[in-house]
């Protein structure tokens, strides 16, 4: 059996954490064996990694509890400009698929619809298996 999942990115701000699922599907590792072993949601013991992983896309957090899930289709990058969203207005954006930018800890997450250069491409998909 084939298993792959999407990359994940965390970006923080104060109790919230932004898991981002992209691009490049990864093919090996923690997160794989577990879910290649026994298949089951249950083995998965990090929200923060396991629900972008097996459902993609971009998921909000307050703390370990997941609060949205968005199919964002489209690229996200981390720049170093000034935003002026606030988390809701940001929330809104990505839930509503337009372009929009949060002020997080690692710097300024832009989320954009249209390509950004050096951005990666969101994973909307998230768990794939092939059975061989």
């Amino acid at each position: 059996m084939i298993v792959s999942v999407p990359k994940i990115s965390l970006f923080h701000l104060n109790d919230v954490i932004i898991a981002i699922a992209h691009l490049p599907l990864i093919a090996q590792g923690g997160m794989v064996e577990k879910l290649r072993s026994d298949m089951r949601l249950s083995s998965c013991t990090d929200p923060l990694i396991c629900l972008p992983s097996i459902y993609g896309g971009v998921i909000i957090f307050k703390g370990t509890k997941p609060l949205l899930r968005a199919e964002y289709d489209g690229f996200f990058s981390l720049r170093g400009e000034d935003c002026s969203l606030s988390v809701k207005e940001f929330v809104y954006a990505t839930r509503e698929g337009r372009e929009g930018c949060l002020k997080v800890q690692e710097g300024t997450l832009v989320l954009s619809p249209n390509r950004l250069e050096g951005g990666e491409k969101v994973d909307v998909i998230g768990l794939r298996f092939i059975v061989d």
